[in-house]
C-alpha cells in the first residue's frame, strides 16, 4: 500500500498535468449534421452560456448555464431533455420548454457563450466557473429569468473529482 506522501504526489502530478495541457488540445468545430449552435465555438470547455428562447407568442425568455466539459456535450443534453421528460436531466430551461410544448407554443432557441472560466481549483478552493455563472444570474437578471434561486446558493458540483479524498 503506497504511503500518504506518494499518494499526494501522484494526485498533484495528475492535476498539474491536466491544467498544463488544457489549452493545447483545443479542437475545432466539426458540426456537419446541423449548424453549429455557437458559431464554431462548440468545442470550448469551461464556459458559461446563454440560451435565448424566442416564443411564438412574442415573448422572450433567457437562461444562463455552465459546463465544465465541451459546450457541445451540454447542448446535446439540453436538446435530449427537451424531447424526453427525465427528472434526472431536469433544469429550468427544460421545464420551460416542456411547459411551452404542453401549451402548443412554438419556440426558437439561440445559444451564445458568455464567458470562459476555470472550474474548481483545490489550491484556492474556488470555482471560477460557478462564480461566473452566479455573477450573470445576480447582476444581469434580464438574461436569467428562467434560472432558479437554488443555483445561486447551491454547492459547486466540480469540486468532487478534484479533491484528494477522491483519489
Amino acid at each position: 500500500m503506497p504511503n500518504l506522501g506518494k499518494k499526494i504526489n501522484a494526485h498533484n502530478l495528475k492535476i498539474i498535468k491536466n491544467s498544463s495541457t488544457e489549452g493545447e488540445n483545443e479542437e475545432t468545430c466539426k458540426c456537419t449534421k446541423f449548424e453549429c449552435p455557437v458559431q464554431g465555438n462548440c468545442t470550448q470547455k469551461g464556459v458559461v452560456y446563454h440560451a435565448k428562447v424566442e416564443r411564438g407568442d412574442g415573448k422572450t425568455d433567457h437562461y444562463i448555464g455552465l459546463t465544465e466539459n465541451k459546450f457541445k456535450q451540454r447542448w446535446s443534453t439540453h436538446i435530449s431533455s427537451f424531447k424526453t421528460r427525465n427528472p434526472k436531466n431536469k433544469c429550468g430551461l427544460s421545464e420551460h420548454i416542456w411547459d411551452l410544448q404542453d401549451r402548443n407554443i412554438s419556440y426558437n432557441i439561440s445559444w451564445e457563450i458568455m464567458s470562459k472560466a476555470k472550474p474548481f481549483n483545490p489550491v484556492t478552493g474556488a470555482c471560477n466557473l460557478c462564480n461566473r455563472e452566479k455573477y450573470f444570474i445576480l447582476f444581469k437578471p434580464e438574461i436569467a429569468n428562467l434560472n432558479k434561486r437554488e443555483e445561486i446558493v447551491g454547492p459547486c458540483l466540480h469540486k468532487r473529482g478534484k479533491l484528494l479524498v477522491n483519489s
